[in-house]
């Protein structure tokens, strides 16, 4: 979060040294600058900004200007909600700071007045407690959370070999179930995403499941990852009788490989574990796998898989939840890609919190 890491922020003093001019408005690209100055704790804002705030739906970014200088913000990244099979305009909001000089004045609430008006759909994850609290103070919904699942690949200590053992046995027990589906699949491991076309067909086999998520179609998948300044992604695509089945999408770092992202059949438990099973090769010189997930199935497939629940969750706050119960879906799809915070980690080229 801004002011992380002891940074020490320059005292804020009104334009003229006259009276405050606050004006809200809409984040536009001639306000880079001062919103890189704002978020001066925020890492790498100055090489991902661009590309975040550039995606225009219903939803923009909003700041509060004093004069010519940005003094508070409220990013957003709009995506599609896809819900029941019933899709609605949706956004994540990212980077709220308002300058320290200026707080408990109200510009909070100026800038999530103006975010409310933009539409009804707004989500926040990795909400800390007291961010939660705030949260529902203001009508936002606690919706489940993403949690961390981990197998160990190899050991280096005492404690990490009995983990390895335990994980190696289960497995073991459970691995007819993916293993023999696997043998049908065809996969290939590339640093490109796959064609616009291939990546809608595998849109098209999730898009209607009971679950809430976010749509993972050719254009997001192209902004999320494909336009991401950020390179080193890995994409495993299966095939089955030379039709698409499943994509995940990979990052390495030094220590560990992270499962971050999913889009295809949700249904089938045995493919969801020959979809992990997919990923374990690229993974042999490594620590670990570790997967963020909220879904009851994916989990299990990772349960079955040897993977053991870490100790962190990344708590998803909503608002606007109650329109997308009245479509009928109450479990949410969430992977490390929804995360905002895994573009800093992949920036860094790190791993995820609350690992083994």
């Amino acid at each position: 979060a801004p002011g992380a890491n002891n940074v020490t922020y320059n005292r804020y003093v009104a334009p003229n040294n006259a009276q405050s001019d606050l004006q809200v408005d809409e984040y536009e690209s001639s306000d880079r600058d001062g919103v890189i100055e704002l978020l001066a704790g925020s890492p790498f804002k100055s090489a991902i900004i661009d590309w975040q705030f550039s995606r225009r739906g219903s939803y923009h970014p909003v700041l509060v200007r004093d004069g010519q200088r940005v003094v508070a913000f409220n990013g957003v990244m709009p995506v599609r909600v896809n819900t029941a099979g019933t899709e609605l305009p949706a956004a994540w909001s990212c980077d709220f700071y308002v300058h320290e000089d200026l707080r408990r004045r109200g510009l909070g609430k100026l800038l999530k007045s103006a975010l409310y008006r933009q539409g009804n759909c707004i989500m926040a994850l990795g909400v800390s407690e007291s961010g939660g609290a705030v949260l529902r103070r203001l009508d936002w919904a606690e919706c489940g959370s993403m949690r961390c699942y981990v197998r160990i690949l190899n050991a280096d200590n005492l404690f990490r070999r009995a983990i390895r053992v335990l994980q190696n046995a289960v497995s073991l027990v459970f691995s007819p179930l993916g293993g023999r589906l696997g043998r049908t699949l065809t996969t290939t491991v590339s640093d490109s995403l796959p064609d616009d076309d291939i990546l809608d067909e595998l849109w098209a086999r999730c898009r209607n499941d009971k679950l809430t998520m976010v749509c993972r179609d050719a254009d997001y998948m192209k902004w999320r990852y494909g336009q991401m300044p950020v390179k080193g992604y890995t994409y495993i695509q299966a095939t089955q009788s030379d039709d698409p089945v499943f994509l995940l999408v990979c990052r390495q770092t030094p220590v560990s490989l992270e499962i971050v992202d999913y889009v295809g059949e949700l249904r089938s438990l045995t493919l969801l574990m020959a979809a992990i099973d997919s990923a374990l090769p690229c993974a042999n010189d490594l620590q670990k796998v570790v997967c963020y997930v909220s879904s009851s199935r994916l989990s299990a497939a990772l349960l079955l898989r040897g993977f053991l629940p870490g100790r962190h969750r990344s708590r998803l706050f909503v608002r606007g939840q109650n329109e997308m119960l009245q479509l009928g879906s109450r479990e949410w799809f969430l992977t490390g890609g929804d995360s905002d915070s895994e573009v800093i980690r992949a920036k860094r080229g790190l791993q995820s919190p609350g690992v083994v």
